[in-house]
């Protein structure tokens, strides 16, 4: 999941850098540059940021199935 979002937000970086201050060099290199930086903030903020509060919220209000009553024959 972190992968697919940092290669797609890295392309919207891209985008954004070429449009406002343009790139010297290389587009592929830039592009790696991005994603090398995009993935070390991306994956910490995941592990110890987001994930735990989803996990929380969702377990908050997103309640289990109860369990349906066994029919004996």
């Amino acid at each position: 999941m972190v992968a697919l979002m940092v290669l797609i937000m890295s392309v919207y970086g891209l985008i954004l850098t070429a449009l406002t201050t343009g790139i010297d060099g290389s587009i592929f290199t830039a592009y790696l540059k991005i994603v090398g930086l995009n993935f070390i903030v991306a994956l910490p903020s995941q592990l110890l940021i987001v994930g735990p509060i989803s996990r929380a919220l969702l377990t908050k209000y997103v309640k289990p199935l109860a369990e349906e009553p066994e029919i004996s024959l």
